[in-house]
């Protein structure tokens, strides 16, 4: 008699292991939300991309940034070209446009590839013809151009500053922070080309969003702007 308990107590907990990974493994992928959804970018910089996979049943989030397929619209334009990082955006720096789609595909069900039916998160990016600097005798880049940081962390962006002519000192701010953010450069002035590491700390409030920023040097020359993205996941 104590065998046959045994025996279905043991049937019992196997029906209810194969239905945990049933339930576990039926899950669908719902949509993918890529970040940062849209952009504005001059030049060259490279964009650094992340996927978040939502899914059914379990009403969960996953990072698929290493596991989608990414694409461009226009890879002439810009192109996820490097192997090591897929999740790389670069301009090629042969051409512009507005509105160039950026997309994360991933099959629906991951078990089935053969069903054929994908996920796709879009995006889009903004490649600017370069920035007028207006006889400005020096040029501004980052890296990186796109930071994510948690609510309450600190984004580190290196900026340099490339000196065309002469030996001058550019005094560097920026604009349309997080509200509650604070930021700081070191150095916030620079003489000739050389870097300064800008550190935005966010609030352990700050909303989830992409924030759009600018950074802009000054000098007796003139003004010029970059843009620079903080993720707040």
């Amino acid at each position: 008699m104590k065998a046959f308990l045994f025996r279905g107590l043991g049937a019992l907990l196997a029906l209810g292991t194969a239905v945990v990974s049933l339930s576990c493994g039926d899950q669908q992928l719902l949509r993918i939300q890529v970040l940062p959804a849209n952009i504005i970018v001059a030049g060259t910089p490279t964009i650094i991309y992340q996927a978040i996979g939502h899914y059914s049943k379990t009403m969960t989030t996953q990072d698929l940034t290493n596991q989608v397929a990414w694409s461009t619209s226009t890879p002439t334009i810009v192109a996820f070209s490097d192997p090591t990082h897929p999740n790389y955006l670069i301009p090629t720096g042969s051409g512009c446009g507005a509105n160039i789609s950026v997309t994360a595909s991933m099959f629906k069900n991951p078990k089935d590839p053969q069903s054929g039916t994908s996920v796709v998160g879009p995006a889009t990016v903004n490649v600017q013809c370069g920035t007028p600097t207006g006889g400005v005798d020096f040029g501004l880049t980052s890296n990186p151009t796109t930071v994510t940081a948690s609510p309450g962390s600190t984004a580190i962006f290196s900026i340099l500053v490339v000196v065309k002519t002469g030996n001058p000192a550019i005094e560097l701010a920026v604009s349309n922070l997080p509200a509650g953010a604070t930021a700081l450069f070191t150095p916030p002035t620079v003489v000739g080309t050389t870097t300064s590491n800008l550190a935005i700390t966010t609030l352990a409030t700050t909303p989830a969003n992409t924030y759009h920023m600018k950074v802009t040097g000054t000098d007796a020359s003139g003004s010029l702007n970059l843009n620079l993205s903080m993720v707040v996941p």
